[in-house]
């Protein structure tokens, strides 16, 4: 394989607009994806984030690949609230538990998630960002590379984010979660060898 040491972040170097440069390889001034949530002074917005495809101003990988024929997929990843994925399971909240569910089942692949969910159990729906949760996710990964052999899958784990958030880099806790994280991606890893062989790339940034 291949690494870098370290990348130059967008401005503002925070989740959506990095995720969205990730997907598009230009700057949040060209993509439009200018922060984690709009600028909203008055809070008309009810505190809502980018979550809608429809605000990235440029084609997007899913894009490409869509319009050559070929299968997309998405667990979690953001700002794919409608867009041109075949199989995909969106970001999006707007509570921790209970009726983000029926959202997320409504905003992603009609039919999609209760197909993954009869073979995986419940799918951590709502803002739920732990290890354990990021774990849960990582099945659906797995599942979704097995079931549905997509062409390009976009995934997001946001554990490591989270408990830096909480506890800050370098702490032991961090590096448990990064730990089980590497685990995660192990177990990404293993489903798309069971899948494609060796015939496949693995990007994890």
């Amino acid at each position: 394989g291949a690494y870098a040491t370290g990348v130059t972040g967008v401005t503002p170097t925070v989740t959506y607009p990095s995720h969205t440069t990730i997907v598009t390889g230009v700057a949040p001034a060209v993509h439009g994806i200018l922060n984690n949530s709009p600028f909203d002074p008055l809070s008309e917005n009810a505190n809502g984030w980018y979550w809608y495809a429809e605000d990235i101003q440029v084609p997007t990988l899913w894009d490409v690949a869509g319009d050559a024929g070929l299968v997309t997929a998405n667990v979690d990843w953001p700002v794919t609230v409608g867009a041109r994925i075949r199989h995909n399971i969106v970001q999006y909240w707007r509570a921790a538990v209970g009726e983000d569910h029926k959202l997320l089942r409504a905003l992603s692949t009609p039919g999609l998630l209760d197909e993954a969910e009869r073979d995986l159990g419940p799918y951590p729906a709502g803002y739920q960002y732990t290890l354990a949760d990021d774990r849960t996710r990582a099945s659906f990964v797995a599942w979704m590379i097995e079931k549905k052999r997509p062409d390009l899958l976009t995934a997001y784990f946001s554990s490591l984010d989270e408990e830096q958030h909480h506890t800050a880099p370098y702490t032991r806790a961090t590096f448990e979660t990064l730990e089980g994280l590497d685990g995660l991606v192990g177990q990404v890893r293993a489903a798309a060898e069971r899948t494609y062989g060796r015939r496949h790339v693995l990007a994890v940034v």
